[in-house]
């Protein structure tokens, strides 16, 4: 939906999508349980 790498400024595509801008920067991090599964504590 939003592309970084666009000539369009992020905070223009924000606007045009009518998402904040925060919500294009977000990255949704794992759950603890995913996290630790990685580590081997699951």
């Amino acid at each position: 939906m939003i592309d970084r790498e666009h000539a369009l400024p992020v905070s223009r595509q924000v606007k045009l999508v009518g998402i904040a801008r925060s919500s294009a920067y977000y990255q949704r991090r794992g759950s603890k349980h995913a996290i630790f599964a990685l580590q081997g504590r699951a």
